[in-house]
């Protein structure tokens, strides 16, 4: 009796509390944006824009004569290849070694430098800003953002990197087009990343043919990344064969 009287007295003051609450759903706020690494993208715009600065004031500046090694194959052989395709000539006698992808960045540039020495600096420093920032891309995607800075930061203090960055080799922009070809297939997602991997890795190889190393390379590392299924790493395949067909066959 005790029990059913007390519950008679609960029920009411349950049914109240119970109305007094409102209909509509509890609106929850917007989760906030992660802010841990919010400044690990601003730096590496700024480690590149001053790995850029510095290598255009060596340049222009301490490295105004061109070196006896990889710079005299510019000077005695490049520079003579973008004249000829400034003049609407491209000779495939001429790429035997290298392809002539070099020499029509340095033959485009040339046009609105007027001078194709400058213009290959100019490529080589560009190539440089772009392949450290491609790799920060990369990485930051694949392995978190703060082992992309520290490999921009490695890339950008190293003597070989610095070098080449302020020549007038095919190496930069070799390097380059490679890292934009990895980009392409292990950066990005979606149907046309194997199709663009494909376009970037047929520039790559006439750019520079050691660059042929990409094939083979890229097709073994997207059979473990693509989905289950044979199927779908053949439409894959397929799609890199097309890109890469497009850009060396012609």
């Amino acid at each position: 009796m005790f029990w059913s009287a007390g519950k008679r007295r609960l029920e009411p003051a349950g049914d109240a509390a119970s109305q007094s609450l409102p209909d509509r759903p509890v609106e929850l706020s917007p989760p906030s944006p992660e802010p841990i690494h919010s400044w690990a993208r601003p730096t590496a715009f700024a480690m590149v824009v001053l790995a850029g600065a510095l290598l255009l004031w060596i340049a222009l500046g301490p490295h105004d004569v061109a070196d006896y090694h990889a710079e005299s194959d510019f000077l005695g052989g490049y520079a003579e290849g973008a004249r000829s395709v400034q003049m609407g000539h491209l000779d495939p006698a001429r790429y035997q070694v290298v392809g002539p992808v070099y020499e029509i960045a340095i033959a485009l540039v040339g046009f609105v430098t007027r001078d194709l020495s400058l213009a290959g600096k100019l490529v080589s420093v560009t190539a440089a800003c772009g392949s450290l920032l491609l790799w920060f891309l990369l990485l930051e995607r694949r392995s978190g953002p703060v082992a992309g800075l520290w490999t921009l930061a490695f890339l950008a203090v190293n003597p070989v990197f610095v070098r080449y960055g302020s020549s007038m080799t095919t190496d930069m922009l070799a390097t380059l087009v490679q890292a934009a070809a990895l980009f392409a297939l292990f950066g990005r997602h979606g149907r046309r990343a194997p199709l663009w991997a494909g376009v970037l890795t047929g520039v790559a190889v006439l750019t520079r043919y050691n660059a042929i190393y990409l094939v083979p390379a890229v097709l073994v590392s997207d059979a473990w990344r693509s989905p289950a299924g044979a199927g779908s790493r053949l439409r894959t395949g397929a799609r890199f064969a097309a890109g890469f067909a497009a850009v060396t066959l012609p």
